[in-house]
């Protein structure tokens, strides 16, 4: 989901860059397998970051032929800070119009997942990136995450539609055009009045789900936000807004044969499975893992167990719930080869699932 991000960054980050910063990591862990078994913090998402386009190839490449290594290249290079992490001022909330729960949920996220919902949220608010009154700050002397103190926001998230506390108050303006044919005004305001789904939206299926993408291996077909053509036939996928996305999972994934009546501990990372497999999937795997007999909807049966569960008792299904996705997807690959590229994400897709306050 991150090719279109780092695309929309090529300008800042140079070619040259990122190949020396490869030609650093190669000489620090070895190799790529290296690289990416053991790269974690910085030095994970400085990977994540210099390897678009798959350019460790043109790296490796050039160490076999000889070529100069990542000293040259950095002696030719104009002095900036050495990081192709990005500035601090693309990881601030400052102007945007948010909860306390979706600051808090933003923060929690790891740091390419914040950089996208944030960039995202700026285009949909049409705020600008603050800038920082000289550019020769030090990278460490500034704290890449937004400042825990802020003005509370008393407007509305167009973003994720959700409504703030003084929404009742003011006024909440909704664009009901954004949401396209086929919904009325009495689900858009349920959708947007409802702040656990729109939380679900901003910790899972906005950072999970690139933009527009019609790759010949998946299945979904043409996609876009993770509404896909071969599911929703009748959708303008290229022309998706992210309203009609939203509209799209509350109606056919978030509240579809009860999933949205699940604990709010465990009902996002459940949604966001049904919505990378299908909701049916999602809930069956539930009832497999609750050890009951699996069934096609969220009832009394499930909903009764989860009312014995102490935290452990979430704990334990979260891990057990993580290994059965993990499970699933490896069973995919295994019946369809040519997915072999998309495991590796999946995989990642799994293992940021987390309980929800």
């Amino acid at each position: 989901m991150f090719d279109n991000f780092f695309n929309d960054r090529e300008d800042v980050l140079k070619k040259r860059e990122k190949k020396n910063k490869l030609h650093e990591l190669l000489d620090k862990y070895g190799s790529v397998e290296g690289i990416e078994k053991n790269a974690a913090g910085a030095d994970g998402y400085e990977y994540m970051f210099a390897n678009t386009g798959n350019l460790i190839d043109e790296v490796l490449a050039e160490r076999r032929s000889g070529r100069p290594l990542s000293s040259a290249v950095h002696e030719s290079m104009p002095q900036r800070r050495n990081t192709l992490l990005p500035d601090d001022d693309d990881f601030s909330l400052e102007g945007l119009e948010l909860s306390d729960r979706q600051r808090k949920a933003i923060k929690n996220l790891d740091m390419a997942n914040q950089l996208t919902i944030i960039k995202a949220l700026r285009e949909q608010q049409g705020i600008e990136k603050p800038r920082y009154k000289t550019e020769q700050d030090s990278f460490g002397e500034r704290n890449i995450y937004a400042e825990e103190s802020h003005q509370k926001s008393y407007t509305s998230n167009e973003y994720s539609g959700v409504r703030n506390d003084g929404d009742e108050n003011r006024g909440l303006k909704i664009d009901y055009s954004k949401y396209g044919k086929g919904f009325t005004k009495e689900f858009i305001d349920e959708l947007v009045s409802d702040n656990e789904f729109n939380n679900i939206i901003i910790e899972y299926l906005a950072p999970n789900e690139g933009g527009y993408n019609n790759d010949k291996d998946d299945s979904g077909g043409e996609t876009n936000m993770g509404i896909s053509k071969n599911t929703h036939t009748n959708e303008n996928i290229k022309d998706m807004t992210r309203e009609r996305a939203n509209a799209i999972f509350y109606r056919d994934y978030y509240k579809w044969n009860g999933i949205n009546k699940l604990p709010y501990k465990i009902r996002g990372f459940i949604v966001d499975f049904g919505v990378c497999s299908q909701p049916l999937t999602a809930i069956r795997m539930t009832h497999r893992v609750l050890g009951i007999p699996e069934g096609n909807i969220i009832g009394k049966t499930t909903l009764d167990k989860f009312k014995q569960f102490t935290q452990k008792d979430y704990e334990d299904f979260l891990e057990k719930y993580r290994a059965e996705m993990i499970k699933y997807y490896n069973k995919v690959v295994k019946v369809a080869p040519e997915k072999k590229k998309y495991l590796q994400g999946w995989i990642n897709r799994a293992n940021r699932a987390h309980l929800s306050d």
